[in-house]
């Protein structure tokens, strides 16, 4: 979070996310970035995904998968799906809420690619 926001106060006026990746996420470290992303983090709200191994897996292979069937890709496809994990983030009434449903936002994410 931390490193996030001076990334922000550096590049002022640029998208930045915080991507979190971990084979298994804690739940306290769900909650404390769900907190960042609902509430924020010394006055600001962040914009923080975090992935479990197999939902990061996920994303690869679709990459893979728009690649090879020649679809063009590039970084704004990627801010879509965290925009809108940040998003489903604000909206939701927990942090367990709002992980539980990466994939679902990494399903919806996929199909517009296709």
């Amino acid at each position: 979070m931390r490193h996030l926001k001076d990334f922000e106060n550096n590049n002022s006026g640029k998208p930045a996310f915080c991507v979190f990746i971990a084979p298994r996420v804690h739940e306290d470290t769900i909650n404390y970035f769900w907190i960042s992303v609902k509430h924020g983090f010394e006055g600001r709200k962040q914009k923080i995904v975090a992935f479990d191994l197999k939902n990061f897996v996920r994303i690869l292979e679709s990459f893979i998968d728009v690649v090879e069937q020649q679809k063009p890709f590039n970084h704004q496809n990627i801010e879509v799906l965290f925009s809108a994990i940040v998003s489903n983030g604000e909206e939701e009434d927990s942090s367990v809420n709002w992980f539980r449903n990466i994939p679902s936002n990494i399903e919806e994410w996929e199909t517009s690619l296709i």
